[in-house]
């Protein structure tokens, strides 16, 4: 979930109430990844590599609510180690978000958009030509979550939680380039999701 500094403050508050946040907080944040992963089954392996940035304002309604905005911008790359292909990912994104505490409970909640626009780079087999496509892909996510704080003692909390949502990402469909002329095509593919989990955490 995309938060500012002190977004989460509801979640994080004593069971008794304190002070109201500084108000209209501004914040920045930025992200990244290196990973390496090793092939399965004698396939070859791939690295991926990503880079973001997020910039959000907070908005404290009350003591035991704050809404807030946000949004960034993120690029990521995957390439196989093999040198078989790669694939780009430039992406905008958008949330708006809330937190609230009513006594030991709390709530938090998201909705956030993401515009991908994707590239691939695929060497054409027993050629030096290279398979080029453009395309984009669009995400939505919805996620809300409720939980209830019990103090155990004087320096600890006991916080079932409850995170239901849903999700859905549309890819385009796309033909591959090679020296201009079509190489391989693919349709568009759209999938819906629904998570729903619950724990407990001190």
């Amino acid at each position: 979930m995309i938060q500012g500094r002190n977004a989460d403050f509801a979640t994080n508050a004593p069971v008794v109430a304190g002070p109201i946040p500084d108000p209209n907080l501004i914040w920045v944040r930025g992200a990244g990844r290196w990973a390496n992963y090793d092939g399965v089954n004698g396939g070859p392996g791939a690295s991926i590599e990503t880079g973001a940035v997020f910039a959000g304002l907070d908005l404290p309604i009350n003591e035991g609510l704050r809404v807030g905005v946000a949004g960034g911008w993120s690029d990521s790359s995957f390439d196989m180690d093999d040198n078989s292909g790669t694939l780009d990912a430039d992406a905008w994104h958008g949330s708006l978000y809330a937190t609230g505490a009513s006594g030991n409970w709390r709530t938090k909640g998201i909705v956030t958009y993401e515009r991908y626009d994707l590239s691939s780079r695929n060497p054409v087999e027993f050629d030096t030509q290279i398979a080029r496509a453009d395309y984009h892909a669009d995400h939505i996510e919805a996620l809300g979550e409720v939980s209830y704080v019990q103090a155990v003692g004087a320096t600890s909390a006991i916080e079932p939680y409850l995170l239901a949502g849903v999700s859905w990402a549309q890819v385009d469909g796309f033909t591959e380039k090679v020296n201009g002329g079509d190489y391989l095509a693919a349709g568009q593919q759209e999938e819906t999701w629904a998570p729903i989990r619950g724990t407990a955490y001190a």
